[in-house]
């Protein structure tokens, strides 16, 4: 799994791609109707969606671990205190940099406003 956490990052000028989101390949420039290129292959495309999933089920977890850690208060194996805060840091640092890494896969320029 070591090769999902490698930022994986797009080159982007005047809002169209001018590299390929997987692997950095330069794409081809388009001409004519349609979606701008994203991926410079299938097999890169696919690799994406791979990429996509993992990282979805990363997030699915550690959100769901977000919400157990922040809404329990007291009980057998509770984390307690700097204990909890700690951990709610960890969680939401994980799920903003998944959140980052889901984004370049996808070839989407920057963080959607809040």
């Amino acid at each position: 799994l070591a090769h999902l956490l490698l930022p994986v990052r797009a080159i982007q000028m005047g809002g169209e791609m001018t590299s390929c989101a997987s692997c950095g390949t330069p794409l081809e420039p388009r001409d004519g109707p349609g979606r701008p290129s994203v991926y410079c292959s299938e097999g890169c495309r696919r690799l994406a969606e791979f990429r996509l999933r993992a990282i979805v089920k990363r997030l699915d977890a550690a959100e769901l671990e977000l919400r157990r850690v922040s809404a329990e208060r007291s009980g057998f194996g509770a984390l307690r205190g700097s204990e909890r805060r700690r951990r709610v840091q960890t969680l939401k640092r994980w799920i903003a940099e998944d959140l980052a890494k889901m984004r370049s896969l996808l070839g989407v320029k920057a963080n959607p406003p809040a």
